[in-house]
């Protein structure tokens, strides 16, 4: 015994001497949600056997949050931050890869607890709220009137929709559509209350004002007059609860019960709670005011009093591509991924070395229009700022004065036009559009003092829309803050 507690003295000096922490990739557990985090899945499908890609026929046009072969700078991608880590950078993960990543000191993913000590790694870091407090500290069954897991889903008085009969929602565990499952006529629970998601996402938490029947282990927290519903949600938002000790991640009910959270006096927690729903209603108002602004946007471009022509005689379409394997040194490389939909933003990093890119690729300029073909549902439209090449999944228009890439710019990513380039798609697993079909499309042509106008017009509105964007953008930092001040 005394040898084994002198090997747990010793690995634990060693782990602690590491300043640099472990970066930890989980994928989900849903089949759906898996595929879409591999970026590919295996079909069995007659005379379709092997291996389909999430954007492509190639592994090279593969949609992935693991990695994006063409750019292994992307820093929307999980390889990017394991090789940042590895360099011992700092790092700011971007809010849609936080649910697949997550970072622990090297000590915490050792169990000295354990007689035998076999100093095997955890992938389950043993952490707590990691919200340093002046409060007591408090397990949550403490501040719990009930604390329980839902059981199974109905199989009888039971419908996916919501009618007369059947009005009472069914929540199960995840995100999508706030776990709802469908509808019954009878409610478990009458009060509002906490739920936290058990399996697939862990620890996804929600507030329930209405009655509702909980099922498949979603676990249900009704708190007691000692803390604040919503004060209650933020915190546990905070909360690590990757940290399950089962080799299927999953939460019970008395891993639940232990964890500790700070318990300010109630005054204290409204005031944590009124701050932070002050900022909440000024992101709600950005969000308003930025869709209303969109608005005014397609308005402004879809003025029917502009004459039309064929798109094809409006703008040219580039056709120039380059071999990478033949260039050296960095270029700007664009994907379907990097180009936001239905927004014209661009996403990720986009420089990326000639050598890592495969295939030949279409070479755009400054003020092109790069229009993605492949699903085009997706409404990907960018309007090119830099020089660079791009995947030949993307058509590149090219207009003859800024004033008309402005405005296309805009008018390509409406409602109306989308419709029309729908209207071309062919390919059921992969629709494509073309420039065959695109090109006859009718378009609106305004007035080179109409463009003039417009473009000024469009201008105005682009600058409260990025307003709206920064409210947006530092919320999280502005309650970060809130909670900072008062725990």
């Amino acid at each position: 015994m005394q040898d084994i507690e002198q090997q747990k003295l010793y690995y634990f000096i060693l782990a602690n001497s590491n300043p640099q922490k472990v970066l930890i990739v989980k994928s989900p557990n849903d089949n759906k949600e898996q595929k879409q985090f591999l970026g590919y899945e295996w079909s069995g499908a007659k005379g379709s056997e092997g291996i389909k890609y999430n954007g492509g026929d190639t592994i090279h046009d593969i949609i992935t949050p693991m990695f994006d072969p063409n750019n292994r700078q992307n820093d929307q991608k999980i390889n990017y931050y394991i090789q940042q880590n590895f360099e011992g950078q700092p790092l700011d993960l971007p809010e849609h890869l936080q649910p697949f990543v997550t970072m622990a000191r090297l000590e915490d993913l050792l169990d000295f607890s354990r007689r035998d000590f076999n100093k095997a790694l955890s992938l389950s870091p043993k952490k707590n709220t990691g919200i340093e407090t002046q409060w007591e500290l408090v397990r949550l069954e403490d501040i719990s009137k009930e604390l329980f897991a839902g059981g199974d889903a109905p199989k009888t008085d039971f419908s996916k929709d919501k009618t007369d009969n059947y009005r009472i929602p069914i929540y199960a565990n995840g995100i999508e559509n706030n776990g709802l499952y469908g509808y019954t006529s009878k409610a478990v629970i009458s009060e509002p209350c906490i739920t936290i998601s058990a399996r697939g996402t862990l620890g996804y938490v929600e507030i329930r004002k209405e009655p509702f029947v909980p099922i498949v282990r979603l676990i249900v927290l009704v708190p007691n007059n000692r803390i604040d519903l919503y004060f209650l949600k933020m915190v546990l938002s905070e909360v690590n609860f990757n940290d399950t000790g089962s080799v299927i991640p999953q939460l019970t009910i008395p891993k639940v019960r232990s964890i500790k959270i700070p318990l300010p006096p109630l005054s204290v927690q409204q005031q944590i709670v009124a701050e932070c729903e002050a900022i909440d209603q000024k992101v709600s108002e950005a969000r308003a005011e930025i869709e209303r602004i969109k608005v005014q946007v397609e308005q402004v471009v879809l003025n029917n009093s502009f004459p039309k022509d064929k798109l094809g005689n409006v703008a040219q379409r580039v056709s120039a591509n380059i071999d990478p394997q033949g260039q050296s040194g960095e270029v700007n490389y664009i994907g379907l991924e990097n180009i936001e939909s239905n927004t014209g933003n661009l996403e990720g990093n986009i420089k990326t070395e000639y050598q890592t890119i495969k295939s030949a690729k279409t070479v755009f300029k400054r003020g092109d229009i790069l229009y993605g073909k492949l699903r085009p549902n997706l409404n990907k439209v960018y309007l090119a700022q830099e020089d660079g090449i791009c995947s030949t999944d993307i058509l590149v228009f090219r207009f003859k004065n800024e004033e008309l890439r402005m405005f296309f710019a805009k008018y390509l990513l409406t409602k109306a036009f989308n419709q029309e380039v729908l209207k071309t798609v062919s390919g059921q697993q992969l629709p494509r559009t073309s420039w065959t079909g695109m090109k006859e499309i009718k378009v609106p042509v305004p007035s080179l003092s109409e463009q003039t106008a417009l473009v000024a017009e469009i201008e105005k509105l682009e600058a409260k829309i990025a307003e709206g964007q920064s409210i947006i953008q530092s919320a999280a930092a502005a309650k970060q803050a809130v909670m900072k001040k008062y725990l």
